[in-house]
């Protein structure tokens, strides 16, 4: 064996020898504090059982007492939520509905009988007004409006 080799062991019989030691001594002193420590208090003696004699029923009446409150709020929740519904009067239309629109000849999802042309046929027809709208304006209904531009170019002199 090299003389390194001979250290490391060396070394680590030094170390286990030492942690036996403080494991030895550690030991000792626990044994000591245990054997100067000798009170041994009596927990459960005759006088402590009378004075906490009652505590069964008050923990009882708690419970109790708890689980009535409970039931009082859960009930109180409910009025309020039941007052809040009184105040919310929107009521939306539901698809039950939607039998009636098609027997008049409206589309099922409410609108116009328009609405159940296909999607290209609608943008079709609102591209067709608006171009119409756009070419024939509509004559300007306030009468006191007498301003007409001129747009042809003039000469000006």
């Amino acid at each position: 064996l090299g003389p390194r080799e001979h250290i490391s062991e060396r070394a680590e019989q030094l170390a286990a020898e030492h942690r036996e030691r403080l494991q030895m001594l550690t030991e000792t002193v626990r044994a000591e504090t245990e054997r100067d420590m000798t009170f041994r208090p009596q927990l459960v003696s005759k006088r402590s059982k009378a004075m906490t004699a009652g505590y069964g029923d008050f923990l009882d009446e708690m419970r109790v007492r708890d689980m009535s409150r409970e039931e009082h709020m859960q009930r109180l929740r409910a009025t309020l939520q039941e007052e809040e519904r009184k105040d919310f009067t929107f009521k939306p239309k539901t698809r039950g509905a939607s039998k009636s629109r098609e027997a008049q000849g409206g589309s099922p999802r409410g609108g116009s009988p328009a609405a159940a042309l296909p999607v290209h046929d609608r943008l079709y027809q609102t591209r067709t007004a608006a171009l119409d709208a756009a070419l024939n304006p509509m004559p300007p209904s306030d009468r006191e409006c007498t301003f007409h531009p001129s747009l042809k170019p003039s000469v000006a002199k």
